[in-house]
Order: C-alpha cells, then structure tokens, then sequence
C-alpha cells in the first residue's frame, strides 16, 4: 500500500477548494470530495503537499501506508522552487497507520525515538 493521507474539512459542510464546488484538486489532477462527515482519503503525496497550504478549513488529520512509507522530516530531492520535500513533512504527533505493523505510530522525531516514530506505548517503531 502506497502512503496516503487524510484531511477533515471544517465545518463538514464547506464546499469552496476548486473550480467545481465541494471538490479539492491536487497537483496530479485528481479531484478530492469530502465525504458527508467532511472526511477526504486517499489523497497522494505531492496532492497533500499542495493541499496542506490550500484552505484554512482543511486539516490533516492522519497519514497511512507501509513501514516504508511513512512521511519523513528530512529533505527529498526538489520537485519545484523552494518545495524541498515530496509530501508534507510529520508535524510532531501526526498519526501514521502502519499497515505492515496494523497499528497506529506517532511522530515524536528522531531526538524522542530512533525512528521518529513511537507506538502507543511510547516504544520506539
């Protein structure tokens, strides 16, 4: 499974991200539609990278995919002027589902954990 990542728009009833109403567009073209509750999944990489700045009422609420997907602070090659990274660096506490472990990890960073990731317990992931 490929990283994805999901947003909440808030209130669940607003409807304003793109040329068609109540629909968000990513770099790659796709077109994201919250759902009744105001939930978007499965948005890729470089579409959250350019959500992420797009609308203040949406928020990144969760990252998913394998153990070696998992979102990464450090700098990727540049995919445009001044992006240094392929999708939006963890802020510290975003919960990844780990679907090669099947559990949620957090994002502590690399002075809290080895990995920058700790599971529930606070055991390093």
């Amino acid at each position: 499974m490929a990283l994805t990542y999901v947003f909440s728009v808030l209130p669940a009833s607003a409807s304003a991200f793109g040329p068609s109403a109540g629909a968000a567009f990513g770099a790659t073209g796709k077109s994201y539609t919250p759902n009744a509750a105001g939930v978007i999944t499965g948005v890729a990489p470089s579409d959250a990278l350019l959500l992420t700045g797009l609308n203040a009422s949406l928020r990144l609420m969760l990252a998913t995919g394998a153990t070696a997907d998992r979102p990464t602070s450090g700098a990727s090659p540049a995919i445009a002027a001044g992006i240094n990274n392929s999708n939006p660096a963890p802020s510290v506490a975003l919960p990844f589902y780990d679907t090669t472990l099947s559990k949620t990890v957090w994002y502590v960073g690399t002075m809290q954990s080895p990995t920058g990731w700790v599971d529930q317990a606070g055991n390093p992931a």
